[in-house]
């Protein structure tokens, strides 16, 4: 008999990046300060790699598929001044307020972190440890009609492995009952994460 749970995922929430402090290959360390992204409306997780054939007696004899990351892309209805500069996108100017945008700016390393619920009303959380984001723009700008389109706030970057070895490019989490449970949860969406874990002083 199928299982009687329902865990299909359903919406989107809670996009939390956490910045990395190192990203070595000795050591994978996220601990900056979390940044929330507000009124997320769809993430988009595209693999990325490449594909070769060997070939033996004119056919093929064995592929070979070698996975290097993915292609991420946030679409949310706003983005906040300050959101942008956190992202390095640009600096406020402090003496009018106007955000000056980079046309090239430069590379930032996240831990993205989201939220999916399910049919029976127990979410999972997802993240993917390397997140470099690499523009951000908006939607095309156009008129209202009979109706009201909100151009939406486009980011767009790459996820990769973490250069510690020991550290995989993606996890799933699911919550627990209990308030056990509802703590490594969120440890899990905002908390720290340092791979191998280092020792308490």
């Amino acid at each position: 008999m199928p299982n009687e749970t329902r865990e299909g995922f359903i919406g989107l929430e809670g996009i939390v990046l956490v910045p990395l402090t190192e990203n070595s290959a000795t050591q994978y360390v996220a601990t900056g300060t979390p940044i929330n992204v507000p009124w997320a409306k769809k993430l988009s997780v595209k693999k990325t790699g490449n594909e070769a054939n060997a070939y033996a007696d004119n056919r093929i004899y064995f592929k070979i598929k070698n996975n290097t990351g993915a292609d991420i892309t946030i679409n949310i209805m706003e983005a906040p001044l300050q959101l942008l500069q956190d992202l390095g996108m640009g600096l406020i100017n402090t003496e009018t307020g106007a955000l000056e945008v980079k046309l090239n700016p430069p590379q930032k390393n996240y831990s993205l972190r989201f939220v999916t619920d399910t049919v029976d009303k127990n979410p999972y959380a997802h993240k993917l440890r390397v997140f470099t984001p690499t523009d951000v723009s908006w939607g095309d700008f156009q008129t209202t009609e009979e109706g009201i389109t909100v151009n939406e706030v486009v980011i767009t970057g790459a996820a990769s492995a973490p250069l510690y070895s020991g550290a995989e490019w993606y996890a799933i989490f699911r919550r627990a009952d209990g308030a056990d449970g509802q703590a490594a949860y969120d440890a899990f969406v905002s908390g720290a994460e340092s791979i191998p874990a280092q020792a308490s002083a």
